[in-house]
């Protein structure tokens, strides 16, 4: 049975089927693994992982494994899966990296091949030396790069890859020195540090008899993998729509859904937007949002070249009109104990020895914020205050809600990607028979992380479902008023 033959809408929402899976040992031998072997195919995407990885659980009678041509680890897998939710094969390429979970029963055996990306194993093997970019201020023309610059230079050179590279510009000239580090460590430190072109970052002094000056701003991107190649974007524009004041053109995401959960003894649904499992498993955490600084954080810092001493306090409400969000909130929930309101109560202090004069070669003062000498600032100056408090807040938003749902099998959903969800209000049916709709908890989220699971029992065609583990900064549906701010 071809997953073309049965139109049903039973059938359509979770058929699949594999239609090739092929293994290019390292003399060049390709071996076919017959479809009747697979017994599961898993692919995983995560936001959080700069590679995808996967598996396929193999009933092997034919002693496969350890034949004339044994596997031994690094090998290509190339698999295509048929589902009716796309016209083309889906397609997959990764390396195995390793064997589990085996067992023997019958003259059969059977045991899990891991499967990951190229890079990843390339990544193991791969340190950084020297300086990115090469170069110094005392030669005629300096080298400048950006963070997007020297994340693409180490995908492309590092790890010599050809897949796609989609991102987005970054404010500021940065330096690396490679230090022996590995590619994936040196790019994911580089996210943290990163601040995209559309943040509004400003100063204003503060009175106080200390002196502090309050910053604002957005910062922090995500690098990561999907089937569409590697990606490099900031919260913001993951979080903005289409067109957006902080969207970027170069993103390639795309909104799946409604998917609504599902209702006892109600007739008549769609069984391909049917939600099957939904776990909320995070909501309103207090005290990692204290501790990580997400209100509100004092920074410290000491430049030991000039003997400055500067204090800034970043309050996340004064930006949150400044970022996309992917509720319904015009503002950050207050968070108040008593007469304390934590937004200007600093719950995390982050303190920096910074060093203009690090890549600065030439006479004169570095820094470039000291108005004595504005015409020949360092290029490489140290940004730290515009991203460390900013990003840290950023990403802990995200954490607002987080939520785990089952849905019939998509593959057309990366990792990156928004979904939007329709949960039912826990209550008595005389309380929810006007508005059944639990209007704080519905809405888009940004996909996480994303596992495709294809089954098969019984033969070639088996049945996919799509796992996805969903987050987002706020509360509310974006046609909907939210309680939650006000």
């Amino acid at each position: 049975m071809s997953v073309e033959s049965n139109n049903s809408e039973s059938q359509y929402t979770n058929q699949c089927q594999i239609t090739k899976c092929r293994v290019v040992k390292h003399d060049g031998q390709e071996d076919n693994l017959a479809p009747d072997m697979i017994l599961g195919l898993f692919t995983r995407e995560s936001l959080l992982s700069p590679f995808i990885s996967g598996s396929i659980i193999i009933s092997d009678s034919a002693n496969w494994l350890n034949g004339s041509n044994p596997v031994e680890g690094g090998e290509k897998v190339k698999i295509e899966v048929k589902t009716p939710v796309k016209e083309e094969a889906e397609s997959y390429e990764y390396r195995i990296w390793k064997i589990g979970n085996r067992v023997s029963l019958n003259n059969k055996q059977a045991y899990t091949l891991a499967l990951i990306s190229e890079e990843a194993i390339i990544n193991e093997g791969t340190r950084v030396i020297g300086r990115i970019p090469r170069g110094g201020q005392n030669e005629e023309e300096v080298p400048e790069m950006s963070i997007t610059d020297i994340v693409t230079k180490l995908v492309r050179e590092e790890l010599h890859s050809t897949k796609p590279i989609y991102s987005q510009p970054t404010l500021f000239k940065q330096v690396v020195v490679g230090a022996n580090r590995r590619p994936f460590d040196i790019i994911c430190k580089l996210a943290n540090k990163s601040v995209p072109t559309t943040s509004v970052n400003t100063d204003t002094t503060n009175t106080s008899s200390q002196t502090k000056e309050v910053v604002t701003g957005s910062a922090g991107f995500f690098f990561w993998e999907t089937k569409r190649g590697y990606n490099f974007f900031s919260v913001d524009a993951l979080c903005d729509e289409v067109g957006g004041k902080w969207s970027s053109p170069s993103l390639i995401s795309e909104s799946h859904g409604v998917y609504k959960e599902k209702v006892a003894n109600v007739e008549g649904v769609d069984s391909r937007s049917i939600i099957s499992k939904i776990k909320f498993q995070s909501e309103i955490d207090i005290m990692s949002a204290l501790r990580t600084g997400k209100y509100s954080s004092n920074m410290v810092f000491f430049n030991h070249t000039t003997g400055k001493y500067t204090e800034y306090q970043y309050k996340a409400s004064e930006s949150y009109k400044n970022m996309a969000h992917l509720g319904n909130q015009t503002k950050i929930s207050e968070m108040m104990i008593g007469d304390i309101h934590f937004e200007n109560q600093p719950t995390r202090l982050l303190t920096f020895v910074i060093d203009h004069e690090k890549w600065f070669n030439n006479a004169g003062i570095a820094d470039p914020e000291d108005s004595s000498n504005p015409e020949n600032p360092s290029v490489f100056a140290d940004r730290n205050k515009y991203f460390v408090a900013q990003t840290i807040a950023r990403k802990e938003m995200l954490r607002n809600q987080e939520c785990k749902i089952e849905i019939p099998g998509d593959n057309t959903i990366c990792a990156g990607d928004k979904v939007e969800i329709e949960v039912q209000k826990k209550a008595a049916d005389e309380i929810k028979k006007d508005d059944p709709i639990d209007v704080e908890s519905s809405g888009v989220y940004l996909v996480r992380d994303v596992e495709h699971g294809y089954f098969f029992s019984e033969g070639t065609s088996g049945t996919v479902i799509t796992t996805l583990q969903l987050f987002r900064d706020s509360f509310g549906m974006k046609d909907k008023e939210t309680t939650h701010g006000q």
